[in-house]
């Protein structure tokens, strides 16, 4: 009996010290984090592969008594300016497969720049105002053609992270871009026909200016890839590249007269380069 006290006592004070003093002892191990949500931010630069099929201006109505037309010169000037600012943020969720490769899927929205065309053309030629050739007038006429796209769009992605060595990992996602292309197109035009020997004008016709907008918005195959490092469990730095595809052109036919213009206008959703860069956001335990 006096031999099982002491052992009773000892017993008694080592679990006391396990339930007091050491819960690490006592808890089950943590299970690896396998869902992690997450938010990029990125910025860089953006292509838009707005191809043209040209345009042109049709055949010029004449006064109707003109004859023996002797043409000053067609004169075109065009002038292209490419904002190729972009940026994009994305939500999404990482899936822990093993501790080096994770499932990715994601949603973002992006800016991808703007492009202006301008197009001014000059035309002057001169004509008899009958067969006599009696008098002689000459018809001048300036015309200003603007284009400018603006592209954003929505994007849903899927893939993979693979981790190559600590800190460092390359990605690469499939998806789809729901790409918004807004198009705006201003037109204006000033003629005159004037006698040649004393510069007095006998017809002036008023500028008809066409400003039209117009929305193009179509889903585009996209594939991103790029690399990330990672500072900590809870922050990344990336860099991306993403291609948008799409085969096809753009077109504009005007036809009818500098004092009566038409237009057809074919409109495509631009393809898309981008390289950003950014950071990722991870809620990590």
């Amino acid at each position: 009996m006096r031999k099982s006290i002491p052992l009773f006592i000892g017993l008694s004070f080592a679990a006391a010290s396990a339930f007091a003093g050491g819960p690490e002892l006592m808890a089950p191990p943590a299970a690896p984090q396998v869902v992690i949500p997450y938010l990029d931010l990125e910025a860089g630069w953006a292509w838009r592969n707005i191809r043209n099929d040209g345009f042109f201006f049709g055949e010029q109505d004449h006064h109707p008594h003109a004859n023996g037309d002797d043409h000053h010169g067609d004169h075109d000037n065009d002038h292209n300016h490419r904002n190729n600012f972009g940026a994009r943020g994305e939500a999404g969720i990482r899936f822990v497969v093993t501790p080096a490769f994770d499932v990715t899927t994601g949603v973002g929205i992006g800016y991808y720049g703007r492009t202006n065309f301008n197009n001014n053309r000059h035309d002057s030629f001169e004509f008899d105002h009958d067969d006599n050739k009696r008098e002689r007038f000459r018809f001048d006429s300036n015309s200003n053609f603007q284009q400018r796209v603006t592209v954003w769009g929505c994007d849903f992605t899927v893939g993979g992270i693979y981790k190559i060595v600590d800190n460092f990992s390359i990605f690469a996602k499939v998806g789809g871009l729901v790409e918004n292309a807004n198009y705006r197109f201003d037109f204006d035009n000033n003629s005159f026909i004037e006698r040649s020997r004393d510069k007095h004008r006998v017809w002036e016709g008023s500028s008809r200016d066409v400003d039209v907008t117009i929305e193009r918005t179509n889903v585009l195959p996209i594939v991103q890839a790029g690399l990330m490092y990672d500072i900590n469990p809870w922050l990344g730095i990336k860099a991306t590249y993403m291609h948008a595809f799409n085969g096809k052109n753009n077109g504009f036919n005007f036809n009818g007269s500098r004092e009566h213009p038409e237009f057809n206008v074919r409109l495509a959703n631009p393809s898309l380069d981008t390289v950003m860069a950014g950071l990722e956001f991870r809620y990590a335990t």
